[in-house]
């Protein structure tokens, strides 16, 4: 089933229980996204201030566009593809097995654990603190 949906600004978007949202987004102060249980949410032209993305139970976020603060919460076999992101800062929480790649230019701070891959694209700065198993890669 495809549904589509014009709205001049969207502030929050959710997934759930192996849905998917293929959206081309544009600018907006404040932007939401939510996906769990197998979820999909692709988000492309993003031009965001704040961006509050979470993703869990193999839940995949795929993100494209510009954002000036990027709130990143992941766990459970999450999957952020973000590359196509460019964020200036980032706080990153994350664990139980979660891996994510996002372009930053800035800073990224935050917590990994439990087995979280975060590979970071730019010269950002990092204070991200990781246990378990996790780790963070650096690619510029």
């Amino acid at each position: 089933m495809n549904v589509t949906v014009q709205q001049p600004k969207f502030t929050a978007l959710e997934a759930s229980s192996g849905s998917s949202i293929n959206a081309t987004l544009g600018a907006t102060p404040e932007l939401a996204l939510e996906a769990s249980g197998g979820a999909a949410i692709v988000a492309r032209g993003l031009d965001v201030g704040t961006l509050a993305a979470s993703a869990s139970g193999g839940a995949r976020l795929e993100l494209a566009g510009v954002a000036d603060q990027v709130k990143l919460d992941f766990s459970g076999g999450a999957r952020l593809k973000g590359k196509k992101l460019r964020a200036r800062t980032v706080l990153v929480n994350g664990s139980g097995g979660c891996s994510g790649e996002i372009d930053v230019t800035e800073i990224v701070r935050g917590h990994l654990s439990g087995g979280c891959g975060l590979h970071v694209f730019g010269k950002a700065s990092s204070r991200v603190a990781t246990s378990g198993g996790a780790s963070v890669d650096w690619d510029d």
